[in-house]
């Protein structure tokens, strides 16, 4: 059987066809379903429009901008009414509506499901008109408007829409049969209203900004789905042209339904369809695939290129078509070139050969061909490398994480971008690449002199680096500068703080900044999580225990007793006198903190335990103590007893600290 397929795809592989020349086709269609039920198919011509609102429009949503000019290359039919509930019965054999009525339109069906409705309608026996799909937005868009470019294919005016549409002010609060309102000026029904109607394309929300003018048909790597129009319960504002919605496919809604498309191409249909076959069909089918990249039809390219993609019990033979598809990156849709793309990443034949090609996507017209290049380019790792100054030019920060250590430079510099998300996806792209991204510590230091936001981002990951960057900062407090000199206390504390035994030899400098009135309280706080290799602090810990300030006498004593045992005749008189009288029910935010510790703290060392132990039972009833930190703390309340216990080896006076 899967070489009668493949022998098929050959056959109709270098052939397409469009309407029929021959003869003009029908401008309206009718296709029995059986049982008497019948769906009507209007012609929609060919042309041009602006598809999206423009700037004036102040009901226009962001994503409905920038507006477009947008060119329709081919005649298509659309059905004159959204799908009903009888249609749908006629051809799935269940209606899932909430919102009972045979002529109403169907709802609570996930665009997945829409698929399998489609899919069963090109497969009916008899079925030869042509191939039944969702429209997609522009479609769809084109379609309502029939020519205007107003807010409503009958003008702007609000006071009409009931006339066109059934939404919130007129619908009751349910659907209705359908075309009982006034018909758009090219015969088609409730598009303004009635339900929303999914449509094939993916969406980020963005993508206006870069839709190609022919065609266009979305984003090829977004999940989320388009549905367009508006529904029974929705405002006016949502019913206009422009206006769009969006959901995931898998998700059931009871104000979206489907209004069938079809492309009256019955020989391509089959052909795509064979093409989809395929993917399952193994080694076999690669000779085919190969021919199939080479087809008229863009969109058999595109799933041939896509049926490769998935052939990965077959990878050897796969490696053939890697010629051709390096061939389809040039190809003229967008799609192609990123189905290809996707492809030959999967494919992993000799990547390194094809970096060069992929990274020239990087510089296409189509974000999303831009986009999916940099995926392919971060799946392939190390021998992508070559890309990496493109990479950093276009801020893709996702793909250089994937790239690795080599990386690491050129995310720091994403690290001054305007844009917070692309700052952001650096850092966790740093934080990813680990102890690994030694290479960027020089750059991450001179980071530290570029203000609050870059030198958090840069302490962060220089913390996540580990003790290879220990030595770096604390060359940085030599500085002439005060101002580097603080940033480089900051972020040594924040490493300390961090990695804690690990920064070690950080200790004679966070010694040092004991004696610094603005750094004394978090040094002290760095040491307590260096623990025990800081015992060279102990004296002037101790010293601090005569400090003014109570949270800097706090944080020594803490200190203190994570170091040493030994340090606790010293602190722990000092700790419970600080909790002494303290009315629990009154405790600040800002103190509560502060009580937590110390409490923590003598509960653990046994001294002073039951007062303290009993302190945190009440503690623990506090509205401002969240649950899960006294948890993750290892305190838990011994119900039995009526007393609360801390659970011994999972909390330190470290942790505390």
């Amino acid at each position: 059987m899967r070489s009668f397929v493949i022998g098929c795809i050959v056959l109709f592989g270098m052939t397409e066809t469009a309407f029929s020349d021959t003869k003009t086709p029908p401008k309206e269609l009718t296709v029995d379903l059986g049982g008497g039920v019948k769906m009507e198919l209007v012609l929609i011509p060919a042309g041009e429009f602006l598809m999206g609102s423009p700037d004036s429009d102040k009901d226009a949503d962001q994503h409905e901008k920038p507006q477009h000019r947008v060119r329709i290359t081919k005649p298509f039919y659309l059905g004159k009414y959204p799908v009903t509930q009888e249609q749908w019965e006629a051809v799935m054999g269940n209606n899932p509506s909430n919102l009972k009525g045979s002529k109403s339109p169907v709802e609570n069906v996930t665009w997945n499901d829409c698929q399998q409705f489609l899919d069963k309608l090109n497969r009916r026996e008899g079925n030869s008109v042509g191939e039944f799909r969702l429209p997609t937005q522009a479609q769809w868009e084109y379609a309502c408007r029939a020519g205007s470019t107003t807010r409503y294919c009958f003008g702007d005016e609000e006071s009409r829409l009931g006339e066109y549409a059934w939404y919130d002010a007129n619908s009751a609060r349910k659907t209705h049969s359908v075309g009982e309102k006034k018909p758009n000026g090219w015969g088609l029904y409730d598009m303004h209203g009635n339900v929303l109607e999914w449509c094939q394309d993916s969406d980020d929300g963005v993508h206006y900004a870069e839709s190609p003018m022919d065609d266009p048909t979305g984003p090829a790597q977004v999940s989320n789905r388009v549905s367009r129009g508006g529904y029974w319960g929705g405002p006016a504002r949502n019913c206009r042209s422009a206006s769009r919605h969006g959901g995931w496919p898998g998700n059931r809604y009871i104000h979206v339904g489907l209004r069938a498309a079809m492309a009256k191409d019955k020989d391509l249909s089959r052909r795509i369809r064979a093409a989809k076959e395929l993917a399952g069909a193994g080694a076999a089918a690669v000779p085919a695939l190969i021919e199939l990249l080479k087809d008229k039809n863009s969109e058999v390219r595109e799933v041939a290129a896509g049926c490769l993609r998935q052939m990965s019990q077959a990878r050897p033979e796969a490696k053939a078509a890697v010629p051709v598809l390096t061939e389809s990156l040039k190809d003229p849709h967008g799609r192609v070139r990123c189905a290809a793309a996707l492809a030959l990443g999967e494919i992993g034949c000799n990547l390194a050969a094809v970096v060069p090609a992929i990274t020239e996507l990087l510089k296409d017209e189509d974000i999303y061909v831009r986009n999916t290049a940099a995926a392919v380019l971060g799946a392939i790792g190390p021998e992508a490398r070559t890309a990496i100054p493109t990479l950093k030019h276009l801020h893709m920060a996702g793909a250089l994480k994937e790239i690795g250590p080599a990386a690491a430079p050129a995310l720091v510099e994403l690290f001054k971008d305007k844009n917070a998300k692309v700052r952001r996806a650096a850092e966790r792209g740093l934080l990813e690449i680990g102890p690994e991204a030694e290479t960027a510590i020089p750059a991450l230091v001179e980071l530290l002199k570029d203000g609050d936001a870059e030198e958090l981002l840069a302490s962060e990951v220089l913390a996540k680096i580990g003790p290879a960057a220990v030595l770096a900062v604390t060359k940085s407090l030599q500085d002439n500068d005060r101002r580097v000199r603080n940033s480089a206390e900051r972020a040594l504390c924040r490493i300390a703080w961090r990695i804690g035994p690990e920064a070690k030899t950080a200790v004679p400098a966070l010694t040092e900044l004991l004696k610094d009135t603005d750094s004394r309280r978090t040094a002290a706080e760095a040491l307590g999580r260096i623990g025990p290799e800081a015992k060279a602090a102990v004296p002037a810990l101790t010293e601090l225990l005569k400090d003014t300030d109570a949270a800097v006498q706090l944080h020594a004593a803490l200190a203190l007793l994570v170091i040493g045992p030994e340090n606790s005749a010293a602190v722990v008189p000092l700790l419970a006198e600080s909790l002494e009288g303290l009315d629990v029910e009154h405790i600040s935010v800002d103190d509560m903190d502060r009580v937590l510790r110390t409490a923590f703290a003598l509960a653990e060392m046994g001294r002073k335990g039951k007062p303290a132990t009993a302190l945190l039972t009440e503690l623990l009833k506090s509205p401002l103590v969240p649950n899960e930190r006294c948890r993750c703390r290892g305190f838990r309340e011994d119900r039995s007893r009526g007393e609360g216990r801390h659970s011994g080896t999972t909390a330190s006076a470290a942790s505390i600290a």
